[in-house]
């Protein structure tokens, strides 16, 4: 086995595990193919799996294993497969962010390619290898890369954004399906979500408000709403109850860097990194992919036409899927986005930080002040309600 070490963006090198080696990954091979004939005939180069600029919570590894199998006769004897690794950090979070991520993958992803399977589609997923808790957190899956999947900045045409709401409500209809035939996958109820971060988020906008002249006022008046928006993240971040909207799986984490787009044959999105999903409102995902994916002029120009067309595509998936009845009509869903208006001050709070650390790195712009368009976004959602 050859191995290269990996720098994340912090700067810190992760070298390779010792026991990430030839024969560690042909039994992984073995275990996914159900094939305990299969040997390896070329050394499994280890590589860096980490994007540069990005600050992954994991330490990730790319390899390509070329096997032999002898008991597949139909099959060529010789094959590879492109795999990377995710290897967790030893992070406060991370046992529980891996433990939702290691039960998607091994319970609930089966039961939702099972009806999903039933009326010819497929879950739109890497596909997964193996997984473990020992040595390490672990989880292994298909490259995307080498198969032509590439990421995108944030979209900019409503194609591309019709693409990931129908693969938003593909996922949500089926999560759906399985939570009303069985409760026993519902146990995934706990978001891995640190709302003491989200809320610092809105407190560093919040406080660049009071000093910035001209925003003083409003910024006065939102800070002392501060406990009652932590109140309602707490509130949408818990578990499921009968004073929820509807409940369906949420990735919980969507944004620019867990989607991958393809183009050949046919055009796919599939989401990535499922250690924040929850069961709870549709809205955490559907104001995610709208706030913190689509640009700006599509975000106020697409967002009501995408809304519709994810109620459509959600309530079509249930339809076929043998559902009678929808469990909520459009108007519905509109007022439940606007109940979770919350989350679009975390979604501004985040975009502004985000813009603000590019603008620091760039040596662009002064970090204390509130730039136009976050203003003007800002000054959107108070005319919407937010101070309701």
């Amino acid at each position: 086995m050859q191995s290269e070490s990996q720098r994340g963006s912090t700067g810190v090198v992760a070298a390779t595990p010792n026991w990430l080696n030839d024969r560690f990954l042909q039994e992984v091979i073995r275990k996914a193919k159900n094939d305990g004939s299969i040997t390896l005939y070329h050394d499994c180069k280890i590589r860096p799996g980490g994007r540069d600029g990005f600050e992954h919570a994991s330490n990730l590894f790319r390899t390509t294993v070329h096997y032999r199998r002898r008991s597949m006769p139909r099959e060529p004897r010789e094959q590879a497969v492109d795999l990377i690794l995710k290897i967790d950090r030893g992070l406060l979070r991370s046992d529980a962010q891996f433990a939702t991520e290691i039960r998607m993958y091994r319970e609930v992803f089966p039961a939702m390619e099972e009806v999903l399977m039933k009326i010819g589609e497929a879950m739109d997923v890497p596909k997964y290898f193996y997984s473990s808790h020992e040595p390490r957190n672990l989880i292994i899956m298909e490259d995307l890369f080498p198969s032509g999947w590439v990421q995108k900045r944030e979209l900019d045409s409503f194609d591309d954004g019709k693409l990931c709401i129908e693969a938003i409500a593909k996922f949500h209809a089926a999560s759906y399906v399985i939570y009303e035939k069985s409760k026993q996958l519902s146990s995934i109820s706990k978001a891995n979500v640190d709302i003491n971060k989200m809320t610092s988020a809105i407190d560093l906008l919040i406080e660049f408000l009071c000093n910035q002249p001209g925003c003083s006022q409003m910024g006065t008046k939102l800070r002392s709403l501060k406990p009652h928006f932590q109140n309602k993240l707490k509130q949408l971040y818990s578990p499921p109850n009968s004073n929820h909207f509807i409940s369906v799986l949420n990735h919980g984490d969507l944004d620019v860097t867990n989607l991958w787009y393809r183009t050949h044959p046919d055009s796919k999105v599939t989401m990535i990194d499922f250690q924040s999903c929850h069961w709870g409102t549709p809205t955490v995902d559907l104001l995610g992919l709208l706030d913190l994916v689509l640009d700006r002029t599509a975000r106020r120009t697409q967002s009501d036409r995408l809304i519709r067309e994810y109620y459509e595509a959600f309530t079509g998936y249930l339809a076929r899927m043998g559902y009678r009845g929808t469990p909520y009509n459009l108007q519905g869903l509109v007022k439940e986005l606007r109940r979770c208006i919350v989350l679009e001050l975390l979604h501004l709070a985040m975009r502004y930080q985000r813009k603000n650390d590019s603008s620091a790195n760039e040596n662009r712009v002064d970090r204390s002040t509130i730039d136009t368009e976050t203003q003007q976004d800002l000054s959107e959602l108070l005319r919407r309600g937010l101070l309701d």
